[in-house]
């Protein structure tokens, strides 16, 4: 009744196996050093050497090489947890529990500059000087949450925030044009404005999971 095993897989009880797999409850023949997988409530396999995962039964596994991860992208909204250890010179407000603080409070101390936040902290950049970010771009890093806070009149005027692969947001304050020209160009995490005045930010939502104007 059985068949013979096709490329290193046993014979199931009704029909050859073809390539490494067995039918119909067969024991699985193997490919590529992996323990082959069959249907219908047979234990599973897989190719590369991986562990096994199958359909109607069989215990759940992962294929090519290793079991199932739990990596990929970012849930909608959420973020990598910082890594940095030392505080990195650039954040002359001080670090405190994985946040990054970069201050701009002087006159022009971020005008018409790039400050890119570094690399393994979240990072919130205060613009709470007159006009101390117009112009500024501010780059966020990886998968980490990043604020741009715009707290004084014109401060952030014609400023872009360019938003990386965490969740992104631009607080703009009840001053005069604090958030004047203010451009935003959201990644694919959450990305939104708040506003407490008139002045409001253009965001280019693009591939923003969840993009939230004022």
């Amino acid at each position: 009744m059985g068949g013979a095993a096709g490329l290193g897989g046993s014979a199931g009880a009704s029909g050859a196996a073809g390539n490494g797999g067995s039918a119909m409850g067969g024991s699985a023949g193997v490919a590529n050093g992996g323990s082959a997988g069959v249907a219908n409530g047979g234990s599973a396999g897989v190719a590369n050497g991986g562990s096994a995962g199958v359909a109607n039964g069989g215990s759940a596994g992962a294929s090519t090489g290793g079991s199932a991860g739990t990596g990929g992208a970012l849930a909608c909204g959420t973020a990598e947890t910082p890594t940095g250890t030392a505080c990195p010179a650039a954040c002359d407000g001080g670090c405190s529990n994985g946040v990054c603080l970069i201050k701009c409070d002087t006159p022009n101390e971020c005008n018409n500059k790039t400050v890119s936040c570094p690399a393994s902290w979240s990072c919130h950049i205060d613009c709470t000087y007159q006009g101390a970010c117009a112009s500024g771009t501010f780059e966020c890093q990886g998968g980490l949450e990043c604020q741009l806070n715009c707290a004084a009149k014109g401060t952030c005027g014609n400023a872009k925030l360019h938003c990386s692969a965490g969740p992104c947001s631009v607080l703009c304050g009840a001053e005069v044009n604090a958030c004047g020209g203010t451009t935003v160009t959201c990644g694919a995490n959450s990305c939104n404005a708040t506003c407490a005045g008139s002045s409001t930010p253009v965001l280019t939502c693009g591939p923003s999971c969840k993009c939230t104007g004022c």
